[in-house]
């Protein structure tokens, strides 16, 4: 038997993991606030399904995949640049430990790898 794990947790924003939960994204951004998300992961997850599915269920809501690994400086300055320049008012965050430590810095969110997202609201 295997189990699967569905949960959400606050550290320090909302973080909602497990399989399926990109169906509920909508309802996670109207829960929190946000009427335009910017969705944030890394290069390599940017033009992945799941990426895809959540920007479309967020009614096409823009993606900005310019996360690396070891983010730097320039990174943050890019994301908050897409973040300023797009008028979002959240970050819907979708991946691992990179995203995360990337914007837990001026605007926030973090995800796991298949199916999680971390909502942050401006």
């Amino acid at each position: 038997m295997s189990a699967v794990l569905k949960g959400n947790w606050n550290f320090p924003t909302t973080i909602w993991a497990g399989p399926g939960r990109i169906a509920e994204l909508e309802a996670a951004c109207k829960r929190a606030g946000i009427s335009r998300p910017l969705i944030v992961t890394d290069q390599g997850l940017a033009a992945s399904s799941m990426v895809r599915a959540a920007a479309t269920a967020l009614a096409d809501a823009p993606v900005f995949g310019g996360v690396q690994g070891n983010p730097t400086a320039a990174h943050v300055e890019a994301g908050l640049a897409a973040y300023r320049a797009g008028r979002h008012d959240g970050v819907v965050a979708l991946g691992g430990g990179r995203r995360a430590g990337l914007y837990y810095t001026p605007i926030n969110y973090s995800l796991k790898a298949e199916e999680s997202a971390h909502i942050l609201k401006d």
